[in-house]
């Protein structure tokens, strides 16, 4: 007797999975504008701050319920509990130690040891030794998680509008940095009065702006090569020549934003997913010999410019590492969490604990407000756990690298983009902080988001378009 065929089973969802399917990209859409425009720093700045960490809690509980009410994967499962276990270490950052676990660690038997000379009984032994910094840094997250929980249940038609948002908040926050050149530095237009405008946009550290930069050049590259699967049409001409014009000026201003790190982590992502978005669509494409020849000749052109562009951005950002202060931070904060291992010093506690370390060179005028290394300082904060998580995060994206796929639902030129856009993100944090920003955690969430669903969707179990007036039959087996 043949072989029965067994087929993948229809995801089974619910009232609020289908309202959500229509309706949470626009959700999504004005909880990343608000985190965009008013997360810019890496410190909590009061009332716009708080607005849309209150905007997210909402969204937060719609996503939920609409991912439960939905038939889940094991990939999904994992994706969730990732993301759910960061806030939950985070949280767990405000719970006391007991009397035992704190004398065990060395420093903080120091701590206590000048807490009973200044007098000082009874001291509460949190986790995070700044305890209302680690809870303020609990609620900064929240954006972040309720986009990503978003981007998991919605139809994957959903993001390449999603991704042109992010370009176009990015492009308006340079068109503000250009404003600001020419403004007063307490002009409304500057955000930060604090400091004087550099490009910034609406961001407080130029670095952050070039990083938004860089991300918005790879995704529209990428898009621009891989034409959308669940059009019928091409794109028209008028939308690539304003979408190429676009990534024309982000990069023209990338220098001008001063970020070297950035300018070059921009060249390498941008190199590398043009060729493999090229070499996707070399193999789909079923043309002539001369077809085929001319995507040949167009890598090996793309190859030579990338490197050298490459090697020319490497000659200009020849800066020598011994002097080069930030890699002195990174190193001494590598270097400190033996003194609190395993478990850190806590979210929010880095400022006051390097001013009470910092030695020779690293005594300057002005405080560190970061480590200038994401992955050092998370070390240091967050200890063996959110090294852990952080392993988490990178199997995960790795486990989700983009490949073509013959799934209706599968866009392998959003999910390029998108894990582009992550590489940015996390290549520029070996140098600098833009995770520690609102406005970038945000847009890291949706880009990571994608990476997921298109995962998902190659396997063929992404949500689907929702259908107003389609009854909704229960899932038998094929």
């Amino acid at each position: 007797m043949p072989a029965i065929p067994v087929l993948p089973m229809p995801a089974v969802s619910s009232p609020l999975a289908d309202t959500f399917a229509r309706h949470g990209h626009l959700a999504i859409a004005v909880l990343l504008a608000c985190a965009f425009t008013s997360g810019g720093g890496s410190m909590d700045r009061g009332l716009f701050d708080v607005a849309t960490q209150l905007l997210a809690l909402p969204l937060l509980a719609w996503a939920a319920l609409a991912l439960h009410g939905s038939t889940g994967s094991t990939l999904r499962r994992v994706a969730v509990g990732v993301a759910v276990t960061i806030v939950t270490v985070l949280a767990a950052q405000q719970l006391s130690l007991g009397q035992g676990a704190w004398q065990a660690i060395e420093a903080r038997r120091a701590l206590d040891a000048d807490l009973t000379l200044a007098g000082v009984a009874h001291a509460r032994h949190a986790w995070a030794l700044a305890p209302l910094a680690a809870e303020r840094g609990l609620w900064s997250v929240l954006p972040a998680l309720a986009v990503f929980l978003g981007l998991l249940a919605l139809p994957t038609t959903r993001h390449r509008p999603l991704l042109l948002l992010v370009v176009g908040l990015t492009g308006a926050s340079l068109l503000l940095g250009y404003l600001q050149l020419g403004a007063p530095q307490d002009s409304l237009l500057n955000p930060f009065p604090q400091w004087a405008p550099a490009l910034n946009g609406v961001f407080a550290n130029p670095n952050h702006q070039a990083t938004a930069l860089a991300l918005s050049v790879v995704a529209i590259a990428v898009l621009l090569l891989q034409p959308d699967p669940h059009r019928d049409d091409a794109t028209p001409l008028w939308q690539r020549a304003v979408l190429a014009t676009t990534a024309v000026l982000l990069l023209a201003s990338l220098p001008l934003a001063g970020s070297r790190g950035a300018l070059l982590v921009c060249l390498v992502v941008v190199v590398g997913t043009v060729a493999a978005a090229l070499v996707a669509r070399r193999r789909a494409d079923t043309g002539s010999a001369t077809t085929v020849w001319r995507g040949r000749g167009a890598l090996l052109v793309l190859g030579a410019v990338g490197l050298g562009a490459i090697v020319a951005a490497v000659g200009w950002l020849h800066v020598d590492m011994a002097e080069e202060v930030r890699w002195t931070v990174a190193k001494t904060t590598v270097a400190a969490f033996r003194d609190h291992a395993p478990i850190g010093i806590g979210l929010g506690s880095f400022v006051p604990w390097f001013e009470q370390v910092a030695t020779g060179p690293l005594l300057q005028w002005a405080y560190f407000n970061h480590a200038h290394n994401e992955y050092a300082q998370w070390w240091l904060e967050s200890g063996v756990p959110g090294v852990a998580l952080l392993l988490a995060v990178l199997v995960l994206l790795a486990w989700c690298l983009p490949r073509r796929s013959r799934a209706a639902t599968a866009d392998f030129g959003a999910a390029l983009a998108a894990w582009g856009g992550c590489a940015v993100l996390l290549l520029h944090s070996i140098v600098d902080y833009p995770l520690r920003t609102p406005a970038l955690m945000t847009v890291g969430a949706l880009l990571a988001g994608i990476v997921v669903a298109q995962r998902l969707a190659r396997d063929g179990l992404a949500p689907r378009p929702a259908r107003a007036s389609s009854p909704r039959i229960a899932a038998q087996p094929a």
